[in-house]
């Protein structure tokens, strides 16, 4: 027991020696950003605030123009894909055409890609064969 009291009291001033220190920094802390935040109300002079203002100003400016530009992007992308689905339904009317003279037999479609027109023989009214009248 004659040990234990000692100890005690030797971590009790420690524990009083770090918790002041503790409280000391800390306080010490505080008082510095006080001082900065009060420092920096007192720079804040009329033409620096007329100067923040000016930019704020332009800033705003700006950004009415880019909405407008943003605006007419849209505006160019919409008619784009308009005329882009104009261009499909060609496309599709295009490959119908191609595909009904195909069927009824006045194109061929070779397997290059190519067309060749297939020639229709008419018979003649009234006329020999031979061509003569």
């Amino acid at each position: 027991m004659k040990k234990t009291f000692p100890a005690f009291l030797t971590a009790l001033l420690i524990t009083l020696i770090l918790g002041g220190a503790m409280f000391a920094i800390g306080r010490d802390a505080l008082d510095v950003s006080a001082a900065q935040a009060t420092g920096t109300t007192a720079t804040l002079t009329p033409e620096t605030l007329s100067q923040l203002e000016q930019a704020l100003v332009q800033y705003q400016a700006r950004e009415v123009q880019y909405q407008a530009e943003l605006s007419k992007a849209i505006e160019r992308l919409n008619s784009t894909n308009q005329q882009l689905a104009l261009a499909g339904q060609q496309i599709q009317q295009y490959q119908s055409l191609l595909a009904q003279l195909q069927n009824i037999g006045l194109i061929t479609i070779n397997s290059d890609g190519t067309v060749s027109v297939t020639q229709l023989q008419f018979p003649r009214r009234g006329h020999d064969s031979d061509g003569d009248d």
